[in-house]
């Protein structure tokens, strides 16, 4: 088995490509994670007591185990909420995949 971490947070809807591009490539320029992909979505959620309806960027990281503390460290410093939605989930890959980000991702 080789496991991985997949991490997605949002970012308003209102920033542009060029804004969103800039925010998950740096992760991926530092080392941090092997890819990142992004995507508009319409989002609900409360916020300070009243029903929020917004578009947002969804962005997805992929990173490994042992990258995932530190990438949760730099989504959570860069971010522009004041409280950003962080999650990951522990994914099962192939060995080809694996050794990519492993490469990718040399310390």
């Amino acid at each position: 088995m080789y496991n991985i971490a997949v991490v997605t947070t949002t970012l308003p809807g209102n920033l542009s490509d060029n804004d969103v591009m800039k925010f998950r490539s740096s992760p991926i320029e530092q080392g941090l994670c092997a890819c990142s992909q992004s995507q508009r979505i319409d989002s609900s959620y409360m916020w300070k007591g009243e029903l929020q309806h917004d578009a947002e960027w969804k962005i997805t990281l992929k990173t490994t185990l042992s990258k995932l503390e530190q990438l949760i460290a730099y989504l959570d410093q860069a971010h522009p909420y004041d409280i950003p939605q962080i999650v990951y989930n522990k994914e099962t890959t192939t060995q080809a995949y694996y050794s990519w980000m492993l490469e990718t991702l040399v310390d």
